[in-house]
């Protein structure tokens, strides 16, 4: 059985689409798209130079638009922390689980952190939702629509 350079490529491939299940980060499918598009190079049988710089140029072209669409689309652009707790008062959150006073559940996203949070007259605010914390009280805050 003779052995191609494509199988190789689609190996690497392959494991780096695994890998990025586990670890979850987007670099190891950047990575596998550049090996997979190199895979593929090597199936039509390109040349192993076109080979590695097609990984190479497809792998960095993916990380480097990745890279600025977390920049543009990440909730909490920067973790910034927190020193005075009254200076979150009147910033905006982001709500991860329902705030719910009837189970005396509900949570925030600020700054990177998760917060307890508590709606200001006790309504519900669903999953998904943008709020302003208007009170804080060590690790709960008051939020309002």
């Amino acid at each position: 059985m003779e052995f191609n350079i494509w199988y190789l490529w689609f190996t690497i491939s392959v494991s780096l689409f695994v890998l990025e299940i586990i670890i979850s980060s987007y670099t190891a499918v950047c990575i596998g798209l550049g090996a997979l598009v190199a895979g593929t190079l090597s199936f039509l049988g390109a040349d192993i130079g076109y080979q590695v710089v097609s990984f190479i140029g497809i792998s960095g072209v993916f990380l480097f638009f990745i890279k600025f669409y977390y920049r543009k689309h990440l909730i909490s652009r920067s973790y910034q922390p927190i020193s005075n707790l009254n200076d979150i008062v009147g910033k905006d959150a982001y709500v991860m689980e329902e705030i719910n006073p009837v189970g005396n559940h509900g949570k925030v996203i600020f700054s990177g952190e998760t917060w307890k949070a508590r709606s200001e007259f006790g309504e519900v605010i669903s999953k998904g939702e943008f709020v302003k914390i208007i009170d804080t009280d060590v690790r709960t805050v008051t939020v309002k629509k």
